[in-house]
């Protein structure tokens, strides 16, 4: 179902729950400027894994994905190679070329770039973990056109990160969802989206001057 950007906004108010590891779900409406925004809580005092959201999704090796890890933490399996986590939202860019299976997995969970599998677009630099049975507010901006993506998450006592305006084309639009890596209980609610190729007033400047360069 393609996104219609003449059509209303979309608002599911009701609560959805995952338990899974590993997974994305996401709709059938496909994006290229999207505003997604809601509400994301763990309703568990257990574990400290990934929670996030992934957008611009085309298939399993091709999306991006903000993840948020509440602690440090070396994965379990040291094969095929060692991952780290590092606690802190973090955006990155997934162009697998191995697909779901332990590369992918490893790469996932690991801090940083991995070659032919993600790439690190941004990296909360005060890693900041999550908080059990708190709520917090993202609103996310996606501009495939030219390569916008700022996200904005914010707690009851105010703004926890800004991004800022991060560049890249890797991806150009898809679908939009939730993702978790071995946590339980993470809640997302009021989640809402619109489609919307108008580039902010705070990133216009910017990007007139990417495109300057690329012509």
């Amino acid at each position: 179902m393609p996104c219609d950007p003449r059509g209303p906004p979309y608002r599911q108010s009701s609560p959805f729950s995952l338990t899974f590891n590993f997974l994305q779900i996401t709709g059938e409406a496909r994006f290229n400027g999207v505003d997604f925004n809601g509400t994301l809580f763990v309703d568990t005092t257990h574990d400290d894994d990934y929670i996030g959201i992934v957008f611009s999704y085309l298939d399993n090796k091709h999306f991006y994905a903000m993840v948020w890890k509440q602690n440090d933490q070396v994965f379990w399996k040291m094969r095929p190679f060692r991952a780290t986590a590092i606690k802190g939202i973090q955006i990155k860019a997934i162009k697998s070329i191995t697909g779901p299976g332990p590369i992918m997995r490893n790469a996932m969970w690991h801090t940083g770039d991995v070659r032919n599998e993600v790439k690190m677009l941004w990296k909360d630099p005060a890693n900041q973990g999550w908080k059990d049975k708190t709520k917090y507010f993202w609103q996310l901006t996606v501009r495939p056109a030219v390569g916008l993506i700022r996200l904005r998450v914010d707690t009851e006592k105010g703004m926890l990160v800004d991004t800022g305006n991060i560049w890249d084309d890797t991806l150009t639009g898809g679908r939009i969802g939730m993702y978790v890596f071995s946590q339980a209980e993470v809640v997302w609610e009021d989640m809402k989206y619109a489609c919307n190729e108008t580039i902010p007033q705070y990133a216009q400047a910017e990007a007139k001057k990417r495109r300057k360069k690329q012509v």
